[in-house]
């Protein structure tokens, strides 16, 4: 594993849309992992920082709302 990457995206449904993070392990050939998604930004962030302190790694979030 080379990083943990933070992304954000807009999700539609037919009847609304909402703001969705992702959270992805990033492998050291550029293949992405998606670990985890969830509309909590602080939560996702923190778990992200957990991660990285746990496998010495950075994170590389790319959220646009940072």
């Amino acid at each position: 594993i080379h990083a943990i990457q933070v992304v954000s995206e807009i999700v539609r449904t037919s009847k609304s849309a909402f703001r969705s993070y992702e959270l992805n392990l990033v492998l050291k050939d550029g293949v992405r992992m998606n670990v985890i998604d969830h509309a909590n930004q602080k939560a996702i962030r923190k778990d992200a920082e957990l991660l990285s302190r746990f496998l010495t790694i950075p994170v590389w979030d790319i959220t646009q709302d940072r």
